[in-house]
């Protein structure tokens, strides 16, 4: 079956099923004899196919329409911020005639009664910031809440110009496609053979042109005025939170000016303390290191007096061994001086006595031994006295160095403990400094202030993109 065949087979009521009732009175009459008509007479070819073009193009608008008649946009559901004073969809129902132009008066109706409420969030009002750090944080920071419930209320109020908007376009779009289907239906009107058939194929037109038209116009005129109203109100808010956050960014400027300055000099006061603490560390160090050396000053003079006192110990026991040699020495004088003396039995002396040569090596041998006695006793008094005369040298050098390294340990013990001093109060004088400073930055927070004042700023700049402003 050929596309000529098909459409001149398609009954008119199955083919206009689905149109408004207004549409398929007028059409189904007309519609229908011109097809009975063009299946049983002899019209050109390229008449009844331009002619049956028309007719699919006519069906597929009428899709469309009642396409956008199904959808339901005709319920206005704008949000709570836009009142819109009517019910949200003014008439259920299908989509008849009467309920198409029942509809659209409802639109309008519900345009008309739209309530565009003023602006309830007040605007931020500048005013000098505070002296006091937290004071103008909090002041900077109530006015950047002001300022975003300002925005937030606009950026509800996008919602209402977005459906506005959909809604308009809405219209527009059923106004141009009812405008095509009237056109559509003229051209048709305009090819059929006969009167009658002429005048029912015109009548979809002029009741569109005359009725439909007209209804849906006035609706998308008064939707458009309420956009206008919308737009314009918006626009206005747009200014003026432009110009609140100018005011807002000068004064947050002006915050982080300040937190910066103050941030910078507690910043450098820091590096200052540091570099004291650093440089009392060093002396510290320095401190250290000079008790290191009193301390090895204190060994060696510990080890001189050691050897001082070993040296006169010393001196003392070769002074009682001198003596005591020099009095063995005596006792032994003495002894040879007995046995010189000593007589035999003859009363000779052993250098003078013949008769008794036992007696006389007795004598002889007991003098050599005192005699060698003496002389031992002699050469270690000799040894010794050496020994004993360099004694004192020895110790006035021990002495003498004992004397430099007290006065070395003397002056160096003085260092120490004038350094030690005066390290403890600049010490104490840092810790009071620090202490001071953790004060000024805990008071200030000025960091913490700093990054409150940057989130503050980004936020700013998200709710103006979002707002549009």
């Amino acid at each position: 079956m050929n596309r000529r065949s098909f459409l001149t087979s398609v009954s008119a009521h199955s083919l206009l099923a689905g149109y408004p009732r207004g549409f398929t009175a007028f059409a189904e009459f007309a519609l229908g004899g011109m097809l009975s008509g063009a299946a049983a007479a002899e019209a050109p070819p390229n008449r009844t196919i331009k002619f049956l073009q028309l007719l699919e193009r006519i069906h597929d608008l009428f899709d469309k329409t009642s396409d956008m008649i199904d959808w339901g946009f005709w319920a206005l559901e704008l949000p709570y911020i836009v009142n819109t004073g009517v019910a949200a969809s003014p008439v259920p129902g299908g989509a008849d005639d009467d309920d198409l132009i029942a509809r659209a008066e409802a639109i309008r109706a519900a345009s008309n009664a739209i309530e565009i409420p003023p602006y309830e969030s007040p605007l931020p009002v500048m005013q000098p910031l505070s002296a006091d750090w937290d004071g103008a944080r909090n002041q900077n920071s109530a006015q950047v809440q002001a300022f975003t419930d300002a925005c937030v209320e606009l950026i509800e109020r996008k919602e209402a110009l977005s459906l506005l908007t959909t809604q308009l376009a809405q219209l527009s779009q059923l106004l141009r496609l009812l405008s095509d289907v009237a056109r559509l239906f003229g051209e048709v009107s305009t090819m059929v053979p006969n009167y009658e058939w002429a005048k029912a194929w015109a009548f979809p037109q002029i009741s569109i042109e005359l009725y439909y038209a007209p209804v849906i116009s006035s609706a998308s005129a008064t939707v458009g005025l309420r956009l206008d109203d919308l737009n314009r109100s918006m626009g206005q808010r747009r200014g003026e939170l432009r110009s609140a956050a100018a005011g807002l960014r000068n004064a947050l400027a002006e915050e982080a000016f300040k937190i910066q300055a103050e941030a910078d000099r507690l910043r450098l006061l820091k590096e200052e303390l540091d570099q004291r603490q650093t440089e009392l560390d060093a002396e510290d160090d320095r401190i250290r290191r000079m008790r290191v050396d009193l301390d090895a000053l204190d060994l060696d003079i510990n080890e001189l007096d050691g050897q001082i006192v070993s040296l006169q110990e010393r001196k003392a026991r070769l002074e009682s061994d001198m003596s005591s040699w020099n009095g063995t020495i005596r006792e032994q004088e003495r002894e040879i001086a007995r046995l010189s003396a000593e007589k035999c039995p003859l009363g000779a002396t052993y250098r003078t006595c013949t008769q008794h040569p036992g007696f006389v090596s007795d004598i002889r041998n007991r003098i050599g031994a005192a005699t060698e006695t003496i002389g031992n006793r002699q050469r270690a008094i000799a040894d010794a006295g050496r020994e004993f005369w360099g004694i004192p040298d020895r110790l006035r050098v021990l002495q003498s160095q004992l004397a430099a390294k007290t006065n070395q340990r003397d002056e160096l013990s003085a260092l120490v403990d004038m350094d030690s001093a005066r390290f403890a109060a600049d010490r104490d004088q840092l810790n009071l400094e620090l202490h001071d400073w953790l004060k000024q930055s805990w008071t200030s927070r000025a960091l913490v202030h700093d990054r409150a004042n940057k989130d503050d700023s980004s936020r700013m700049d998200e709710l103006m993109r979002r707002a549009g402003a």
